[in-house]
Parts: C-alpha cells; structure tokens; sequence
C-alpha cells in the first residue's frame, strides 16, 4: 500500500501502471525532483526522470579525430614518429 498525505496523494516515488497513467502530470512534476518508478503487475518496468538526469546519462558529443588531437593537453609536444625501414618486395601483376 502506498503512503499518502492528508491531502490523500501518493508520497512514494513508485506507481502502479494505473495510478501513473491517471497521474501523470503528478508523475511528472515529482521526476523533476526525484526518479519515479512505474511498475507493471507488481515489477518494476520503467523509470520517469528528469531531462537534466537524462542528459547526464548520455554520452559526450563526439568530435573528430582533428578536434580532438586539436584539443588534447599534449597537442603541444613535437612528435616525431620513428620506424624501422622495412624492405619493398616486388610484386608481379
């Protein structure tokens, strides 16, 4: 059973599938401050949170190669690759 205020409304951060579907702005307004869990027959199926958790929870922009080589602390630093030479073989066509 849920916890409610003396205003009867849910003060849990987990909802039965019905009672978000009939409270949604509520559901809403609450995941600003807090995830809200909605359950389906009593397991849990989906998390409602806020854009701003959401944005954290994405990957960063990607960049090119260029930019971020650009960008890097070592971008500075000469770097001269050395190899060893390796022989041509010949090859017929």
């Amino acid at each position: 059973m849920k916890y409610q205020n003396q205003n009867n409304v849910n003060t849990q951060n987990s909802w039965q599938l019905q009672e978000a579907k009939a409270c949604f702005s509520e559901v809403v307004r609450r995941a600003k401050r807090r995830p809200q869990r909605v359950t389906v027959r009593g397991k849990d199926a989906v998390v409602v949170i806020s854009v701003e958790e959401y944005e954290k929870h994405l990957p960063a922009a990607r960049c090119g190669l260029d930019e971020l080589m650009a960008n890097s602390p070592l971008a500075e630093i000469d770097f001269s690759p050395t190899g060893i030479p390796m022989p041509i073989r010949e090859v017929e066509l």
